[in-house]
């Protein structure tokens, strides 16, 4: 019987692929202003740095964080940190959020779960703070009774301990969970190797995967659910 269901929040709650690319072009469009940067020369740059954070800092949240990659970016290059690390962190992240919207469906099928007497939580790979400001600005905050952040864990999906903590924090036995995400590595495949059930959500241009449970639209997922606990 399934009890609780924990979503991912990049990827499948809006598209995190649209968003990034906005911030991104507005990012390029500061540091040509300001550094006379091409857009080529700030993605190499910016790909260099996080490859090298990525290596140094292993599996934890704070390979997430715009600041200190843009800080290092620029420190790297003679570029002044103070005001540019900051502009360009308030820069990516507001573009990026206010250029996102939840996906088709999202709001009438968590409120369908809502209504039906599931525990519903967000896991995610992430910082604390900047999801939060995501599910706001998402306007679906009141689905939700938790955010559990890669932060707070300590490590990153696919690790176990990011689904064994959801559990706990749920009250639920990991057997009565389900995970809903749109990585088949980090969410789906990761929360099976947990104890727990998972649901892909392979949206509508990626295509499903034999043998595994997925869906494209948000209106079949309490069904899908609903067919769980039929079992």
């Amino acid at each position: 019987m399934i009890k609780a269901i924990f979503f991912d929040i990049d990827g499948t709650l809006y598209s995190y692929e649209k968003g990034n690319r906005k911030a991104m072009e507005a990012l390029a469009d500061y540091a040509h202003k300001n550094f006379s940067w091409e857009s080529e020369t700030l993605f190499s740059v910016l790909q260099e740095v996080n490859a090298a954070i990525v290596s140094e800092l292993n599996s934890t949240s704070a390979i997430h964080n715009r600041l200190i990659r843009f800080q290092r970016a620029l420190y790297k290059y003679g570029i002044p940190v103070f005001p540019h690390a900051m502009n360009m962190y308030l820069l990516y992240w507001n573009t990026l959020i206010e250029s996102s919207a939840a996906f088709e469906g999202v709001s009438q099928a968590l409120s369908s779960l809502k209504d039906s007497g599931f525990k519903i939580m967000a896991v995610t790979n992430m910082t604390a703070f900047i999801q939060f400001i995501k599910l706001q600005d998402l306007y679906l905050t009141k689905y939700f009774d938790y955010i559990l952040t890669s932060e707070e864990v300590g490590s990153e999906k696919p690790d176990f301990k990011m689904f064994h903590k959801a559990s706990e924090l749920s009250g639920c036995n990991i057997s009565e969970c389900v995970y809903v995400g749109d990585s088949i590595k980090n969410d789906y495949y990761g929360a099976l190797e947990a104890g727990m059930k998972a649901i892909w959500f392979c949206g509508e241009e990626t295509g499903t995967v034999e043998d595994v449970l997925s869906f494209s639209k948000w209106s079949d997922l309490p069904g899908i659910i609903g067919s769980l606990n039929d079992h």
